[in-house]
């Protein structure tokens, strides 16, 4: 079974103010997009909240560039990463990354062909994201990683991301 393509970002994030069920998408008859505590059949909410969802978005993405600047965020995430798995592979990675760097030089001083600088090269890469993946899997923060201090990072891709990767990033 295929779920049906979210179009709304917030869709089964928000929660009525009133019963707590989650809003849901549901646009207006001008095709104001809005979010509305569904009820009838096949809903439990009870149909007495509806909110336009271009504010709330915008409001909710504010809080998420505000947030990702706070110094707690940052020492909240420094110490989930205190892990010594995780750590043990942050050093791997860093090794990685410099052994790429080394090998690059070395081609460089053409001390070997392409042919074996892209098979190392592979490897490498190959080895460096198997071990990203076991850090997103052990953190849960990796979508935000790369803008934790930067929100204005963020703010500047934002308008461009895909609503998925926003998502993940919410």
């Amino acid at each position: 079974r295929r779920r049906p393509t979210r179009r709304y970002f917030l869709t089964g994030v928000l929660r009525c103010g009133r019963c707590g069920e989650k809003l849901i998408a549901r646009p207006a008859a001008k095709g104001i997009r809005r979010y509305v505590c569904a009820a009838g059949v096949g809903f439990t909410g009870c149909g007495g909240l509806a909110v336009n969802a271009e504010p709330v978005e915008v409001f909710v993405a504010r809080a998420i560039l505000l947030r990702l600047d706070a110094p707690a965020l940052a020492t909240a995430l420094a110490t989930a990463a205190a892990d010594p798995a995780s750590a043990a592979d942050r050093d791997g990675l860093r090794g990685d990354e410099a052994q790429l760097e080394d090998l690059a030089r070395e081609y460089a001083d053409k001390r070997f062909s392409m042919r074996e600088w892209l098979a190392a090269r592979d490897f490498i890469e190959a080895r460096m994201e198997a071990t990203k993946k076991r850090l997103s899997r052990l953190s849960r923060t990796a979508a935000i990683d790369p803008y934790v201090g930067h929100g204005s990072v963020l703010g500047a891709e934002w308008p461009g991301m895909d609503l998925n990767r926003r998502r993940s990033i919410a």
